[in-house]
């Protein structure tokens, strides 16, 4: 349960720190969230490593396809 605290806790920050217009207050929050992010998902079991990886190859290859297109 741990995983999913950190990595929930992590995106928020992310996502706090692109609200944040001084940039090196934005960097240092991005990079924390980016630790507690790699923190987060090297808790997770393999099973969810597995699902949120394919999840993200999915984005990536319907973003790729956009961008291609255009």
């Amino acid at each position: 349960m741990s995983n999913l605290l950190l990595l929930a806790i992590s995106l928020g920050i992310i996502g706090a720190g692109l609200k944040i217009r001084e940039e090196v207050f934005r960097l240092s929050v991005a990079l924390t969230g980016v630790f507690l992010l790699v923190w987060g998902f090297a808790l997770t079991p393999l099973h969810h490593q597995l699902i949120i990886e394919l999840c993200l190859l999915v984005l990536v290859g319907l973003i790729w396809s956009r961008y291609l297109k255009s």
